[in-house]
């Protein structure tokens, strides 16, 4: 039997997580048959909540009570990442992906920390080892959007090729707003480039499509705010721009600090000083520019265990 495993599940799925935390933890004093998805369960929970040397500990009881499943290993490799522990990490997803061979999210962070050692070539096959595991696989990454996502970030491409995998991530991932907005970061890295003034435009077209996507998309808002900032005449929507990224992260310190900028160009001082003030407050280093995510994703969210008895052997 497992009812104490699937109701502290039911409790985990519901986003009830101190609930989730006691009741795994009856788990381990009353069914120990299901020690080990409790063990990894209750180890993903904890790291969450950054609590990652806990979340480690039983992350790592779990792989040893079950050495060859590949869920459970990739969880503690996801730990180890996030913890800093990159070689260790690396180390546990090859073991996933002998296990698992089409497991994508580990090729996907391989590939991470593949790219954080400027390892650039390895970073790329490890990417396309991901993408090429299929649909399926790639599910838990948000698709092959979020690889070629990814992919564009890290950069391990030049600028045309880097901008034409963040396209084809929008094109296999239309409503994501996120992706959007990578695109729009990448085109204005790229304005220095040939047709610079089209590449502006699409990075406006594009920020605009994240913001209707998701208003509270506010590193959109505030990357429009800076594009229309530097551009003749814009002004007043700079600063209905930065005013919607305010609205979506009141504690954001850009968008304090750069529609301060913008309310003393349009003469309103004393607006101005209110809107700086802010910024001290959140005890943020505000940047009169647009702040660009260059990074690629962090690992894909963890793999919840369900029934994996340790009587009668591993699955």
């Amino acid at each position: 039997m497992a009812g104490l495993l699937n109701a502290a599940l039911e409790l985990h799925e519901a986003g009830r997580a101190a609930e989730a935390i006691l009741a795994y933890q009856l788990v381990l004093r009353e069914e120990p048959q299901q020690a080990a998805p409790a063990y990894s369960n209750l180890g993903m929970m904890l790291a969450g909540q950054g609590r990652l040397a806990e979340g480690e500990h039983l992350s790592h009881t779990a792989a040893r009570l079950l050495p060859s499943n590949a869920d459970v290993a990739y969880n503690l490799a996801n730990t180890r990442m996030n913890l800093g522990r990159n070689s260790e990490a690396e180390a546990v997803y090859l073991r996933v992906v002998e296990l698992q061979p089409r497991h994508a999210p580990s090729y996907n962070n391989l590939a991470l920390l593949a790219q954080r050692r400027g390892e650039a070539a390895r970073a790329r096959s490890l990417f396309r080892s991901a993408l090429r595991c299929g649909h399926a696989a790639l599910a838990p990454l948000g698709g092959a959007a979020r690889v070629y996502g990814n992919l564009a970030a890290a950069g391990l491409l030049g600028v045309e090729e880097a901008l034409s995998m963040q396209r084809v991530a929008i094109s296999l991932a239309p409503a994501h707003a996120d992706e959007y907005t990578r695109l729009a970061e990448r085109l204005l890295d790229a304005r220095g480039e040939a047709l610079g003034a089209r590449r502006v435009a699409e990075a406006e077209a594009a920020l605009r499509a994240a913001r209707r996507l998701d208003p509270a998309e506010a590193r959109a808002s505030n990357a429009l705010g800076a594009l229309l900032q530097g551009a003749p005449g814009r002004w007043r929507e700079a600063r209905e721009a930065y005013e919607a990224a305010i609205r979506a992260q009141p504690l954001g310190g850009d968008a304090y600090h750069n529609l301060g900028t913008v309310l003393q160009r349009l003469g309103d001082q004393t607006a101005a000083k209110a809107r700086h003030a802010p910024t001290t407050a959140t005890a943020t280093t505000p940047q009169p520019h647009l702040s660009h995510n260059r990074s690629p994703a962090m690992p894909a969210d963890e793999s919840l265990l369900r029934v994996c008895p340790l009587s009668g052997g591993e699955p």
